[in-house]
């Protein structure tokens, strides 16, 4: 971390930036699959196999094992693997981060960051 804070702003939005389009370059999850079986169809929610409800809590989960955003009150909502993140962080390089965690979670087709700078 401390070498983020020597570094200059562009620097750092330059590698922010490189970090966003390294994940958006990932294959994209098919969409939902259907299949049948003797009891009825069987809806399998993604290529991952992970609900909205487990994409949600796993995107919880990496945020909130990263330091310095345990402390936001970072609410994070998905519907039909589209991530929202909404809340108040304290700088760029948090709302960012936030954003490159959730799209990094498998299963995730696109993250709405939402999230407010605090004072601004």
């Amino acid at each position: 971390m401390k070498m983020f804070l020597s570094m200059g702003s562009n620097m750092l939005i330059g590698l922010t930036l490189l970090a966003l389009s390294a994940t958006s370059t990932a294959a994209p999850v098919n969409e939902d699959e259907e299949t049948t079986n003797s009891v009825g169809p069987v809806i399998i929610t993604s290529k991952s196999g992970l609900s909205d409800r487990q994409v949600s809590a796993e995107v919880r989960s990496q945020i909130n094992e990263r330091q310095s955003l345990r402390f936001f009150n970072i609410v994070v909502y998905v519907v039909d693997r589209d991530v929202y993140l909404k809340g108040i962080v304290d700088t760029t390089v948090d709302r960012c981060m936030a954003g490159v965690i959730a799209g990094a979670v498998p299963g995730v087709k696109v993250v709405h960051n939402e999230l407010a700078l605090y004072g601004g």
